[in-house]
């Protein structure tokens, strides 16, 4: 008997364990790639859109990533060690090129995936807690103090987007992956779908996002709507309104960032490419749009886009694709 005590012990430790290693593989600082964020400017010429004046805004070493636009388009939030130390938020406000990013939060904790919340009074993040395998969905004021936790229950969350006041979207750990509605009111989860790639976007009330439990052999992976009436707690329709494919990636790639006009832009191997589903009826064929490898950006992955869409950041990376 006290063998098989031990046996059910053992396997549970393990579990724990290989739990632990899951989670603290995203965010771990041992794990974080070398990365540097540029930004673009965009112009639009009729139906063609050109990209110039690339601009470093972060640190040229160290873990530079996940940047986000606010609302109003003065500045971009991003995540970053600059090279050394802790990761924090930092700021960067695109009024004044010529100065540095500012740094927001400076905690024992790192931050990760900076939002303004919908009121625009907290930037809200994921916060990865000294044991390094615990990941909160926190905020802070906008001066980077006066931490709060949400969601206390919820301690695998990965990657988000907000869905309203008071509602986000989420992806959770450990494999296989769950996206998620969770409401910080009522602490309600509504589960989504299984196997989602880290890219999602809520757009003109509807989520969008990369289903990788399917894939072509080329290993493009299925962009899927649903619609935002379909997550209703009340009233929800008997037949989803929405649940189709959109678009599918391109080859290996995940990173997606929607246009005001509904183009989609995705990278690979140092070049941008956009797909519209309204113009280009062709079997979800991408087209490719601008070789930033000619302005020095050799590899990147992650994208962000402004709300009038007159600038794109895009994370670049040296190696291994992250």
């Amino acid at each position: 008997m006290q063998d098989a005590q031990d046996f059910i012990k053992f396997t549970a430790m393990k579990k724990i364990f290989l739990f632990s290693i899951i989670v603290c593989s995203f965010y771990c600082k041992a794990q974080l790639p070398e990365t540097i964020i540029y930004t673009l400017d965009i112009t639009r010429t009729r139906e063609v859109l050109n990209f110039t004046k690339p601009k470093i805004i972060s640190s040229k070493s160290g873990y530079n990533n996940q940047p986000y636009f606010t609302p109003d388009g003065r500045y971009i939030f991003y995540a970053s060690n600059n090279g050394k130390g802790n990761t924090d938020i930092y700021r960067y406000d695109l009024k004044k090129p010529n100065k540095n990013s500012k740094r927001i939060t400076k905690t024992a904790e790192a931050e990760y995936s900076p939002r303004l919340n919908p009121a625009e009074t907290e930037i809200s993040c994921v916060r990865v807690e000294k044991d390094t395998v615990t990941q909160h969905f926190y905020s802070y004021d906008l001066k980077g103090k006066r931490g709060k936790l949400y969601l206390p229950e919820l301690k695998t969350l990965g990657y988000y987007a907000w869905n309203g006041g008071a509602e986000i979207i989420g992806f959770t750990l450990p494999e296989p992956f769950m996206l998620s509605k969770f409401n910080i009111v009522s602490l309600r989860e509504d589960t989504i779908a299984s196997q989602p790639g880290r890219t999602f976007q809520v757009f003109k009330n509807k989520i969008y996002y990369v289903d990788k439990s399917l894939a072509t052999q080329d290993g493009a992976y299925p962009i899927r709507i649903v619609a935002v009436e379909n997550l209703r707690t009340r009233n929800k329709p008997k037949t989803p309104i929405e649940n189709k494919i959109a678009a599918y990636t391109l080859p290996s790639q995940e990173d997606f960032v929607i246009l005001q006009d509904g183009t989609f832009l995705m990278g690979s191997l140092g070049k941008l490419f956009a797909y519209n589903p309204k113009r280009d009826k062709d079997n979800y064929v991408w087209r490719e749009i601008a070789d930033f490898k000619k302005m020095g950006i050799e590899q990147f992955y992650r994208l962000a886009v402004n709300n009038d869409n007159t600038k794109l950041a895009v994370v670049s990376y040296s190696g291994k694709k992250p």
